[in-house]
């Protein structure tokens, strides 16, 4: 069975956070709503996540671009092997969306609403990005698959079509900042700064664009 929840119009993060508040399964996933979710994607996810803290699919695109992104099939034990891990999946050029998109997981629910982890509903940018950090500290287990589950529709649109206000990134930044306060390790600390630099800096790129625009 399901249930369907129809609000105002609050953004994506203010939708995300009702789906979280009313769910009660075991597992959440998420999927945007112009994407494509293979029919088999419940079932293969729940199969194969067995007691991990959060399973990471693959996907394929449709629009402008019509490639796939595909991962090993593996398992990765302990807290810092885990960070480890989904930093390098950050980091690495082919394989970095796998760590910000919430639709390619699927995710413990008792680990979300043990820490109250939800999208921040302040900011319209990238806030799938503090979502995955927000959840990132508390992951102990990691199960990759190769399995293709969701076809992502690549056609810009919403913000990706849209130059960014420099208030916005700053805003990002803020909060990657405010996230140092949630993780103990040095090695986190140190990204979540680098990222809120990066951020920092295209509001400055960004800033007299903006502001000779409006």
């Amino acid at each position: 069975s399901y249930k369907v929840f129809h609000k105002k119009n609050g953004g994506v993060s203010s939708a995300r956070n009702l789906g979280l508040a009313e769910a009660n399964g075991n597992y959440i996933c998420f999927l945007d709503s112009d994407d494509r979710m293979k029919p088999e994607l419940l079932r293969t996810c729940t199969e194969k996540i067995g007691y991990s803290d959060i399973l990471i699919f693959g996907f394929e695109r449709f629009g402008c671009r019509t490639d796939k992104m595909i991962l090993k099939d593996l398992k990765v034990s302990g807290k810092e092997e885990c960070k480890s891990f989904l930093y390098e999946l950050k980091e690495d050029g082919e394989t970095s969306e796998f760590f910000c998109f919430p639709w390619n997981k699927l995710y413990k629910r008792g680990l979300l609403i043990d820490h109250n982890i939800q999208f921040p509903s302040d900011i319209s940018l990238r806030e799938d990005e503090i979502f995955a950090y927000r959840y990132l500290p508390y992951v102990e287990s990691i199960v990759t698959i190769s399995d293709i589950l969701v076809e992502y529709n690549d056609e810009p649109s919403g913000l990706s079509a849209k130059k960014i206000n420099p208030l916005k990134s700053l805003a990002l930044a803020n909060h990657l900042i405010q996230q140092t306060k949630c993780d103990n390790s040095n090695f986190s600390k140190n990204i979540l700064f680098f990222r809120a630099m990066v951020y920092m800096e295209d509001a400055l790129i960004n800033t007299a664009s903006f502001t000779k625009k409006r």
